[in-house]
């Protein structure tokens, strides 16, 4: 284990050191962040768009995320309106049982 450790290591460093150096005479070296096309800018709104599946927008979704939100509690409600809660029946589905948390009675 040790030993492919250390030639992944040496490969790599094989590797940057046969790399081409930046030469002043091919020009400044830049660097560009990939929208559609390549930019000297970065905007984290068009990432997110470039990642992310779009779906359809939801009715509920200005009750949700709005700009006084708190995000923990919004991202609770979200969960909550997607029926992705961890709730006791989901658990039992799962075979989770537990009794309540609060008065400690036991899982009928």
């Amino acid at each position: 284990m040790r030993n492919r450790g250390r030639r992944v290591v040496e490969a790599a460093y094989v590797k940057i050191e046969n790399a081409q150096k930046p030469d002043e005479s091919r020009g400044q070296d830049v660097m560009l962040w990939k929208h559609n096309d390549y930019k000297d800018f970065f905007f984290s709104q068009r990432t997110w768009d470039q990642i992310r599946t779009r779906g359809p927008e939801v009715r509920w979704h200005s009750l949700v995320w709005f700009t006084q939100g708190v995000p923990r509690q919004s991202f609770i409600v979200w969960l909550a309106f997607r029926d992705r809660l961890s709730t006791r029946i989901r658990k039992q589905s799962w075979g989770i049982t537990q009794g309540c948390m609060l008065c400690g009675e036991r899982e009928k």
